[in-house]
């Protein structure tokens, strides 16, 4: 339904561009005409009617280009976080037919004092997985409770971190499938740099992949940014991204054939 509501957001705002530009033509027509046809002579209340045109003319103009330049920057209300993520890292790897590995590596800063846990959530469209945590003093729990279609695990720290003391987490997802064609990440909160790494067996056949980037969370919506990437000769490929916005969608994708 959202995205139903979503896609017909984006025809009504197309055909309300189309009014405005078809208006402005006309209205820019109609002016040079009139200009011509009196050769440049008006009484004064023309004179003030034209004004006032080229004044409303100018003034709808600047609107239009304002929230074009401006649609990619939604209004969100202020986020508190617990965290500033220096690095986030995640790899996905697709090792056999219906094999796959994926890890996610984090690099935080605490920005407040007693901080327990960082909390993430995870969606496997495949099979069964195996949850394992990497080296470093802390343990992973996994809720029992799921929140939607996602999965939400904590990094339990040994000891509460202090502000602005940093730590690093790994998690890492032995799985089955098949499952769907993709990875992603949604930025919760204010981040340095992501990292995506994708490895894809060569029998797959793949030999490109999508990279693209949603304004909301979620990948609801027309992207505003993607990018074709081929894999190399062992079927990597790595995207970088330096100061991923905030409430964005990262993601992923590739087609089988």
């Amino acid at each position: 339904m959202k995205k139903k509501l979503n896609y017909l957001n984006l025809i009504i705002n197309n055909i309300i561009v189309q009014i405005i530009s078809t208006t402005l033509f006309a209205l820019g027509t109609g002016i040079i005409t009139f200009l011509v046809s009196r050769k440049f002579m008006f009484t004064n209340l023309e004179l003030c009617l034209l004004i006032l045109v080229v004044v409303i003319i100018v003034i709808v103009v600047s609107c239009f280009l304002f929230r074009r330049m401006n649609r990619k920057r939604p209004d969100y209300d202020s986020v508190d976080c617990n965290f500033h993520m220096i690095r986030e890292e995640r790899v996905h790897k697709w090792v056999g037919e219906n094999d796959y590995i994926h890890i996610r590596r984090y690099k935080l800063r605490s920005l407040k004092n007693g901080l327990t846990e960082y909390v993430d959530k995870f969606q496997w469209t495949g099979k069964d997985y195996t949850l394992k945590k990497g080296k470093g003093d802390y343990s992973i729990v996994k809720d029992s409770t799921p929140m939607n279609v996602f999965t939400i695990y904590r990094f339990i720290f040994k000891t509460p971190l202090d502000k602005g003391e940093t730590i690093e987490l790994e998690a890492r997802w032995d799985a089955k499938g098949p499952a769907e064609p993709f990875f992603s990440t949604d930025i919760q909160e204010p981040t340095d740099e992501l990292i995506m790494k994708v490895e894809l067996y060569p029998e797959s056949g793949i030999r490109q992949v999508c990279c693209r980037v949603d304004r909301n969370i979620g990948a609801i919506g027309h992207p505003i940014e993607t990018k074709i990437i081929d894999l190399n000769s062992e079927g990597k490929a790595e995207w970088i991204k330096e100061n991923p916005k905030i409430l964005h969608h990262y993601e992923i994708n590739w087609k089988i054939e």
